[in-house]
């Protein structure tokens, strides 16, 4: 049971839980490096993690990333841009 005054309750439980984690950048499947080159990877059905390579611009890495995703897991797929601009790719 939880009294309205009780300031223990939230210190311990870590807060609101309201709160969400929050990506460091706003694209899936890419990082940046301390060099400033961005990588790209993914992690295919079976637990194995791809790399896809490293790249001078976000976009290079984001589209990347989206192409490798629509071929391992189709066009239902999580992709950063529409799936429109991927009508070219067919899934594996």
């Amino acid at each position: 049971m939880r009294t309205p005054d009780c300031l223990g309750c939230e210190f311990f439980n870590g807060g609101s839980r309201e709160k969400r984690r929050r990506r460091k950048n706003e694209y899936r499947g890419v990082s940046l490096r301390p060099s400033g080159k961005w990588v790209a990877g993914i992690m295919v059905p079976g637990k194995e993690r791809k790399w896809l390579g490293t790249f001078k611009t976000v976009e290079e890495a984001v589209r990347a990333y989206d192409i490798a995703n629509l071929r391992c897991r189709g066009k239902s797929t999580k992709t950063n841009f529409p799936v429109e601009e991927y009508l070219e790719i067919q899934p594996v």
